[in-house]
């Protein structure tokens, strides 16, 4: 069973909310752009209809658990778009902070191992 550090957790979720509108814009930016493989922009498209979607603003009223969805999606598309894109595409497309742009790349490689999971837990 994984154990989570619930302020890690919460931290973490309070850094993806601070740059979510950055988030929107590279994840728009990437559906457009044609050097992006088609399956990536799939995925890329479908997280971010889910971050705006209005059924997911209801689950974002539960504290935590609302924003975990979102960190977890947020977590796997953008380590599909890595694998599909390339990390030099999305930085080319992301406008906020080297932080943010950090925060998810540290995300999507805790998700892609589950020993990375653990190992970002503990810190």
């Amino acid at each position: 069973m994984v154990t989570l550090d619930k302020d890690a957790v919460r931290q973490f979720g309070r850094e993806i909310t601070m740059f979510f509108p950055d988030l929107v814009i590279m994840l728009r930016q990437v559906v457009a752009d044609p050097r992006v493989p088609q399956s990536a922009k799939v995925e890329a498209a479908a997280a971010l209809a889910y971050l705006v979607s209005p059924r997911n603003r209801l689950t974002n009223m539960i504290p935590v658990v609302g924003q975990l969805d979102d960190v977890a999606i947020v977590a796997f598309a953008f380590r599909r778009l890595v694998v599909g894109a390339g990390e030099p595409i999305l930085r080319e497309h992301w406008r906020g902070s080297d932080r943010g742009f950090q925060v998810l790349i540290g995300a999507s490689s805790a998700l892609a191992s589950p020993a990375g999971a653990l190992r970002k837990a503990k810190v």
